[in-house]
This record gives structure tokens, C-alpha cells and sequence, in this order.
């Protein structure tokens, strides 16, 4: 049922039905340890060390994923569709697997594809 038909008919809750545990896996339900616990979490995310050893993605790995692409998915911003990937999932394996090492060891996303 749609939102609004649930709330006319009496059998909508708006309560969260999420939970948020601390590092100790207590429940928390207070505002205010639910923000810091938020706060601690995407601190300890963005704050890692950067990894000291080079990106290693085995040609096997990106070929498995190329081919596990579905058909008939739109294409993303780059205009590539999953159907171009498919008709050679080796040499598509290869190319991305060229582009994500350079992306990798560049420490930058490319703006032009």
C-alpha cells in the first residue's frame, strides 16, 4: 500500500524500524548517541591510513564480474552498455583492469573516459 493510503486507513507507523548498536553491540536510543555514534563511524571511515601496497586485481576477478554483467541493464554516463562488455568479456577484462590500475596508482578518478 502506498504511504498515504496506509496512513488513511490507520495502518501506517512512522517509528524507524532500524537499529544503531555501539562497539559493544548495546542498542542505542538516545538522539544524542546516535549522532556521535554516526559522527565516530564516517571519522574512522575517512581516516585510514592509505593502503601500502599497490592495487593487485587478478584478470580472472574482472572477468568474472564483466561476464556476471545483465543484459538489457541502461548504459551508465559513459554511454557503454553491459552488450559491449559481453561480446568480449577477455578484452573488456583487460582494458578495465589496464584503467582501474592506472586510476589506483594515480590516486584519482579520470574526468574524461
Amino acid at each position: 500500500m502506498p504511504t498515504i493510503t496506509k496512513k488513511i486507513c490507520k495502518k501506517y507507523t512512522a517509528y524507524n524500524t532500524s537499529t544503531i548498536r555501539d562497539k559493544t553491540g548495546r542498542l542505542m536510543f538516545r538522539e544524542k548517541e546516535l549522532e556521535d555514534r554516526w559522527i565516530e563511524c564516517v571519522e574512522e571511515v575517512l581516516n585510514r591510513p592509505p593502503p601500502e601496497v599497490a592495487a593487485d586485481i587478478p584478470p580472472a576477478e574482472v572477468d568474472s564480474e564483466v561476464k556476471s554483467l545483465k543484459k538489457g541493464n541502461a548504459p551508465g554516463l559513459d554511454n557503454l552498455g553491459p552488450e559491449l562488455f559481453n561480446a568480449h568479456p577477455v578484452v573488456a577484462a583487460s582494458i578495465l583492469q589496464q584503467l582501474f590500475y592506472e586510476i589506483w596508482k594515480g590516486e584519482r578518478i579520470l574526468e574524461e573516459w
